[in-house]
């Protein structure tokens, strides 16, 4: 678990483009939020998407990053709200 400090420094190294802060980010929360989408009912694979989908975006966009929580709930809340997770999640209810 981050500390503030910790998360901040992070989120800096991240706005700032400093890839090494991004593959720590990505290797020490990636399984964790793949084991979160599988618990919500999500296949591996399409998981594995989900937040691989996450991570581009996050370093597509990270200039424009504005998180005022820890990282972890900024991720996890990220993914929730993730269009595909939410695509995945009709599929699953309408057998579409």
């Amino acid at each position: 678990m981050h500390s503030n400090l910790e998360d901040k420094i992070l989120i800096q190294g991240l706005v700032e483009g400093n890839s090494k802060i991004f593959d720590y980010i990505f290797l020490h929360y990636y399984s964790v939020l793949v084991a979160y989408v599988i618990k919500q009912g999500i296949d591996n694979a399409a998981a594995e998407d989900i937040v691989q989908d996450f991570f581009i975006k996050l370093w597509i966009n990270r200039n424009s990053l504005s998180i005022t929580e820890s990282l972890k709930n900024y991720f996890f809340i990220s993914i929730k709200n993730h269009p595909i997770f939410s695509f995945e999640i009709l599929q699953m209810i309408f057998h579409l």
